[in-house]
């Protein structure tokens, strides 16, 4: 993985990536970590070796966000994680201050691997799996809702 971003933002509590890269947050005391894929790449373009070479960068990414107390996951980051789920078996716990890991709404807490379970939760004993209750409660908290398209969740174009 080329390059790393170093964030230094003390007063930082909520955090939201699209993609995949290497992150690492100095002084920072995340309350809310939101992670999608949604959009990020062409999925048609790559095989399945390919996606789990590219998934397993959550291995150096996840790490750097590792004093989050809430984790909200997105669908597209369950299957990425999922599809490199023998891999994280060996992968050390990223996260040592999770109090839940939120999964989108409609998804099944059983639906979920008991490897990708284990990593997620296995740095933080005391951290508990919950399910949003409503579709909106995974988007990302922006400052301006007006910038923002509920129907197709993506910000709206302001050129």
């Amino acid at each position: 993985m080329q390059g790393k971003i170093v964030v230094l933002a003390p007063k930082l509590s909520t955090f939201t990536s699209l993609g995949i890269f290497s992150i690492t947050f100095r002084d920072s005391n995340l309350d809310n970590v939101y992670l999608k894929l949604r959009g990020w790449m062409d999925y048609s373009d790559y095989s399945r070796k390919e996606f789990r070479e590219i998934f397993r960068r959550f291995t150096f990414m996840l790490p750097g966000l590792g004093s989050a107390k809430i984790l909200n996951l997105e669908l597209d980051i369950i299957k990425a994680l999922s599809l490199i789920s023998d891999f994280l078996v060996s992968s050390p716990f990223p996260f040592y201050n999770l109090k839940y890991v939120k999964l989108p709404y409609g998804f099944k807490e059983s639906s979920l691997s008991t490897s990708v379970r284990s990593y997620l939760l296995g740095g933080s004993p005391t951290a508990t799996i919950v399910t949003a209750s409503r579709p909106d409660m995974i988007l990302i908290n922006y400052n301006y809702v007006e910038d923002y398209d509920f129907k197709s969740h993506k910000l709206k174009d302001m050129s």
